[in-house]
């Protein structure tokens, strides 16, 4: 069975997700327009495992904690053709605490495997929020497009989880400070750069990887503006393009 839109479809309760399932194997096709307002009101949402998702069409959240897609589950497939943009921050369920805050990111999958692929058009707007990440093992993320990011103190595109893997093959632009291009963070994880990185503001880094084992390449171009910045920044670091900084 198969979730298919082509309506233009608005949400303003807080959360109240459009598009939504939690049964596992599901395909999801929209090729509508979502847009909500309301807090933790995800564009595309499931709850489930080996979910197939494929936007062709456009997204745009602004409540705090709102996803334009976020998968939860093992083996999720996300490839988005159409353009996907979140204005919110963070929504933080106990501010007396840390980890239990939820992120406006542009497409988020958490689990094992995940396979995430933009060929269209990513941005996002609100500090700490990423436009493209992936928290599991074993997963895949792959930029053709373009993904774009004001949002201080986070990484426009990254993977976390051992032997994960983040590919730009696209344009990843930032306009903001203290920001990562592409994260890799886990055992044997790898970041791999064929496209180009354009970030603007101080303390910025083009690449950059936290496990003493993850390998960062770049094949491609990397343009820091701003004082404070790094072009690649790891313990295994391998350039054979432009890195300017």
């Amino acid at each position: 069975m198969a979730i298919l839109n082509f309506a233009d479809l608005f949400s303003s309760n807080p959360g109240e997700d459009i598009l939504t399932t939690t049964d596992d194997g599901e395909r999801i096709l929209n090729f509508g327009k979502l847009t909500t307002i309301g807090d933790l009101a995800d564009g595309i949402f499931a709850a489930a495992d080996d979910v197939s998702i494929r936007n062709f069409g456009a997204i745009e959240t602004s409540g705090l904690g709102a996803a334009g897609i976020r998968v939860l589950g093992d083996d999720a497939r996300i490839n988005t053709f159409g353009t996907v943009v979140t204005h919110g921050t963070f929504f933080d369920f106990d501010p007396t605490g840390e980890g239990d805050e939820v992120f406006s990111e542009g497409v988020v999958a958490v689990g094992d495997g995940f396979d995430i692929a933009n060929h269209g058009n990513v941005r996002v707007e609100g500090d700490f929020s990423s436009g493209l990440v992936g928290v599991g093992a074993d997963g895949l993320l792959i930029n053709y497009g373009h993904v774009d990011s004001v949002a201080f103190g986070s990484s426009v595109m990254g993977v976390v989880g051992n032997r994960s893997q983040v590919i730009n093959a696209g344009l990843v632009t930032t306009d903001t400070s203290d920001i990562t291009g592409m994260l890799a963070i886990g055992e044997d994880a790898t970041a791999l750069n064929r496209g180009e990185i354009q970030l603007t503001g101080e303390g910025n880094v083009g690449i950059e990887g936290v496990i003493t084992d993850t390998q960062l390449t770049n094949r491609g171009t990397i343009r820091l503006t701003g004082d404070n910045g790094a072009g690649m920044l790891g313990a295994m670091v391998i350039c054979s393009a432009t890195t300017d900084s």
